[in-house]
């Protein structure tokens, strides 16, 4: 079960590693309503203010963002 303690805490060891930062920007593929997108993507992003760019079902959107002088630094990805 995740509790909101759950959710501090893996953001608090994701800032700690190396977690996202002000400059960064990261391409989300998942809803926020997975928990991946919550937990790896969303959560970790506020934290650190970074810059999330949102997959909205037209890749060559967010491609282009990217290749407009954005990189992103963060990828993730189910392993289904």
């Amino acid at each position: 079960m995740l509790t909101h303690a759950n959710l501090v805490a893996n953001v608090r060891q994701a800032a700690a590693v190396d977690g996202p930062r002000r400059e960064d920007v990261l391409v989300n593929i998942f809803p926020f309503y997975h928990v991946a997108g919550l937990n790896a993507i969303l959560n970790p992003s506020l934290n650190g203010g970074a810059t999330v760019v949102l997959m909205t079902g037209r890749f060559d959107l967010a491609v282009n963002h990217l290749g407009q002088g954005s990189a992103a630094r963060f990828g993730c990805a189910a392993p289904t």
